[in-house]
């Protein structure tokens, strides 16, 4: 497991952005907290910071959404990828704290029903996902989820 965030450094105009991906344990799945904006730019990184956890043995995957502000299509298709990724090694991977924009995304492309457990019924004044959609609740709620390969849907 990798003790720094990853980072990835990138611009938009004049401000300098990072992509960061942080590594916590809950239990027996692995929470990864990602900040920043994943676009085509930093979808390569999130694929690659993904697959190092999942193919160092640790499947069972919650990535913690709350500090994403922006997701392109090639954000999605880097989650996509992870999630066969996870499930080809037998484990899976779900998001949690998705922003209400985000969510809107994944549910305009299909992609809300393969990659979020719970919570999505549960939005904070500040539009994220609160209560059940937190990165520990879906890790607890993974772990069943995990074991019954059923995905469970909210509404």
């Amino acid at each position: 497991m990798v003790d720094k965030p990853a980072e990835t450094a990138m611009s938009h105009g004049a401000l300098p952005l990072a992509l960061q991906v942080r590594p916590t344990w809950i239990d027996r799945v692995l929470v990864l907290t990602v900040s920043g904006d994943i676009d085509a730019l930093t979808a390569p990184e999130v694929i690659a910071a993904f697959a190092k956890h999942i193919n160092d043995g640790h499947p069972n995957v919650v990535v913690d959404f709350a500090g994403i502000e922006f997701m392109s299509s090639a954000g999605l298709r880097a989650l996509l990828a992870s999630v066969k990724e996870a499930r080809g090694k037998g484990g899976d991977l779900r998001l949690a704290s998705v922003p209400g924009p985000i969510d809107k995304i994944l549910a305009r492309a299909g992609a809300d029903v393969l990659l979020i457990a719970a919570g999505r019924d549960h939005v904070g004044a500040n539009g994220r996902s609160v209560g059940f959609g937190s990165a520990k609740s879906e890790a607890f709620l993974s772990l069943g989820l995990l074991r019954d390969r059923e995905p469970r849907v909210t509404v």
